[in-house]
């Protein structure tokens, strides 16, 4: 993100995008990213409220000049064809700007269980076993073009996996499925800590997404299984199978707080540590409108999985509208 477009004061306080969108009602996933480098020569990074289709959905806030902001939503359209994605000024916090946006469709199949009345926002895509620590990284083999973040947690082993091929659901790439991490024994459980974007008293409604795939070489008759638990609470048990990815959703989930942290335990059943590829968590922002799931691939939508992408060093479908 070497280039960027910022947005001076207007009276209308907002600057917005009319991006093409399909005109039948879908999830997207839009990507806006933000690099501020100290463009201005000012050193004030700015804050700024993401609106899409009127709506408040995110607060972007800079606290440094390199530092990379990737807000990530999954958002319903409507069936317009369009989607306005305005970048919203705040009272005496500085210049709105945006250095790049992405589009990306989604089917059926990517996160069913969320539904159509409900915007989600990205709050940590890990992928666990790379040998680059947080490194980010997308392959062309993911078709959402999604950015995963790479970490392993001490007293964890990196192990390579067998590789599902058949379209495991949410269609993890490759590259996060080729590598685990495994603890180191079968009694040391492996505790992730995810931070969550705001703090509150209030419950918070999350998503969760685990992706399990076994070790190369088998593990002949042994079996391995593990309890999920989430801020000490048991929330679901799985047993891995040696030739599929094994995917395990858990919605809702309600926590409370800015931290949640997440335990997978070997049950007593199994001698064998835990175990896992990769982990997908996001947050739920109520917005009302029409209720109903997406499951399924639904024959009357038909598009290719292509993105429309805006980097501002370049000529798109971009324009500027004033609103009031």
């Amino acid at each position: 993100m070497d280039t960027l477009r910022s947005f001076p004061s207007s009276a209308s306080k907002q600057n917005c995008y009319k991006l093409p969108i399909f005109k039948q009602k879908l999830r997207y996933l839009v990507k806006s990213g933000f690099l501020y480098g100290d463009y201005d020569a000012l050193n004030r990074p700015p804050t700024f409220d993401l609106h899409i289709d009127g709506k408040k959905l995110s607060t972007i806030k800079i606290s440094a000049a390199e530092e990379m902001i990737i807000d990530e939503l999954v958002y319903a359209s409507k069936e317009s064809g369009a989607m306005n994605l305005c970048f919203v000024e705040k009272k005496d916090s500085g210049v709105p700007f945006v250095s790049s946006i992405q589009v990306v469709p989604a089917d059926g199949g990517l996160y069913s269980k969320m539904q159509l009345n409900e915007t989600f926002r990205l709050v940590a895509r890990l992928n666990f076993g790379e040998n680059q620590k947080w490194a980010r990284k997308f392959s062309i083999d993911d078709k959402y073009e999604r950015l995963w973040t790479s970490t392993t947690p001490a007293n964890c082993n990196i192990v390579s996996t067998n590789i599902d091929y058949n379209s495991p659901e949410n269609n993890p790439p490759r590259f996060v499925m080729e590598n685990a991490i495994e603890s180191d024994v079968v009694s040391s459980p492996i505790i992730l800590t995810v931070d969550l974007p705001q703090s509150s008293s209030q419950p918070q409604s999350t998503y969760f997404v685990f992706y399990f795939t076994e070790k190369l070489m088998g593990f002949s008759n042994h079996s391995r299984t593990m309890n999920i638990l989430i801020n000490g609470q048991k929330m679901s048990t799985v047993t891995t199978d040696p030739n599929k990815c094994t995917v395990i959703t858990l919605y809702p989930v309600s926590v409370i707080g800015s931290t949640v942290n997440v335990t997978l335990a070997s049950a007593s059943s199994t001698d064998l540590p835990p175990l896992i590829n990769a982990m997908e968590v996001f947050s739920r922002i109520s917005m009302g409108g029409d209720s109903g799931g997406i499951g399924g691939s639904d024959p009357t939508v038909h598009f290719n999985y292509m993105s429309f992408v805006l980097m501002f060093s370049a000529y798109v479908l971009v324009f500027t509208t004033l609103l009031s």
